[in-house]
């Protein structure tokens, strides 16, 4: 990688980049809440059907790899590019013509494919243009530019959350749209993008095999973190908004507060849980992640004072942004041969489970609705049973990690 990456230039690049991260992160942040309160309380759905947009925006992403190879087939990656993310700004507009449930489902998978089929390529593009050396420290900014989008997103929800929603979906699709430009300025700025498409087609070989027998016990752990960190993924949208909203009494606008604040928190200690883990070594590091999450996760099902729930569910997204890339890092130590595959097994493991939890989860709500288990000094709603769940699943991972040494 030659020095030019570092001039002028490239800092405009990505700061580019990061401007259209924030704000694309910060639109489609805001109109999910009002999409999810729309659907539960005017269109009057279950919680099983809510948690089900999750499911549906996940099957539209893991759809997008198919269908993102056939267009290229036909157009370059560029406009395949350009087609996904002017997609996503159309379909926040149609979510503004909806009038029932199934019409929200099919756009929230369209929209998946379309996210799907674009943002891949612009960290693909963020990562070949990078220099090694400083590489991870990019993404490091890319990827947290993104979680400040989204607190703003949750905290300007908390400012307009009574406001129309036709009328908000159709400026936050304007918003998204012109929030483009400055990438496609990043774009022209670019140097060597036909490199990307060499790595993209290199990066679609397939590969045979994934493991060796003797790692079995390895590889079978960090598949069971990685089903619980989506798991926990697929809980942490429409079925958390729901869950918080009717069992911890909160306002809608006081809802986007905490959700705001607390992305915050886990942006930061997600950064705490990445300097432990480079101190410690991440055999000793992980047990101390997923106990963590445990106890945060028992405590979101409590009735607990404010700031210790906005804290509880900013550990919570911390210890799902440490432990996705830890799960792909660790994967690579069993592995001998064929390590795309394996990081694309581990990939497809998260998203089936990121999928499939919200379906469950919301089930589980309506199974349990309104019951108790009374303790001492508080009381754990059994209508969070998904939380619940999962934190013993966090115990479970973190008993073996230790027996594994």
């Amino acid at each position: 990688m030659s020095t030019h990456h570092l001039s002028k230039s490239f800092i405009l690049f990505l700061g580019l980049i990061i401007i259209t991260v924030i704000l694309t992160c910060l639109v489609t942040t805001l109109i999910r809440p009002f999409i999810t309160f729309f659907i539960y309380e005017v269109l009057k759905a279950n919680v099983v059907e809510v948690t089900l947009l999750t499911t549906a925006f996940m099957i539209g992403r893991a759809s997008s790899s198919l269908i993102a190879g056939f267009i290229s087939d036909y157009i370059r990656k560029k406009e395949c590019l350009i087609f996904g993310l002017y997609g996503v700004g159309a379909i926040i507009f149609l979510y503004s013509l909806c009038s029932s449930w199934a019409n929200f489902a099919l756009l929230r998978i369209i929209q998946g494919l379309f996210a799907g089929m674009s943002w891949p390529i612009v960290q693909l593009i963020v990562g070949e243009l990078s220099p090694p050396k400083i590489r991870s420290r990019v993404f490091a900014l890319y990827f947290s530019s993104g979680d400040v989008g989204i607190a703003l997103g949750f905290y300007l929800y908390s400012l307009m959350y009574s406001e129309n929603l036709k009328l908000v979906l159709t400026y936050s699709s304007m918003l998204y749209i012109v929030s483009l430009t400055p990438l496609f300025i990043s774009l022209i700025i670019a140097k060597g993008l036909g490199s990307v498409e060499q790595v993209r087609n290199a990066s679609m070989d397939k590969p045979r095999r994934v493991i060796n027998e003797s790692s079995l016990y390895g590889v079978a752990l960090i598949i069971l973190i990685t089903v619980a960190a989506g798991f926990t993924m697929g809980t942490l949208r429409e079925f958390l908004y729901i869950f918080t909203y009717e069992y911890h009494g909160l306002s809608k606008g006081f809802l986007g507060e905490i959700l705001s604040y607390s992305t915050i928190i886990g942006l930061a200690v997600s950064f705490l849980l990445a300097h432990i883990t480079d101190v410690f070594g991440m055999k000793r590091s992980l047990p101390i992640i997923a106990f963590i999450s445990a106890i945060a996760l028992l405590l979101i099902t409590m009735k607990i004072p404010t700031p210790i729930l906005i804290i509880s569910i900013g550990m919570v997204l911390a210890v799902n942004k440490s432990i996705m890339p830890l799960s792909r890092s660790l994967i690579l130590n069993y592995v001998k041969r064929k390590k795309g595959l394996a990081i694309g097994f581990i990939n497809m493991v998260g998203n089936v489970s990121v999928a499939t939890y919200p379906v469950i989860a919301g089930y589980l709500y309506e199974l349990f609705r309104g019951l108790r288990l009374e303790l001492i000094v508080t009381e754990v709603a059994l209508d969070g049973m998904a939380f619940l769940i999962l934190s013993v699943m966090y115990l479970v991972i973190m008993f073996l990690l230790l027996k594994k040494g």
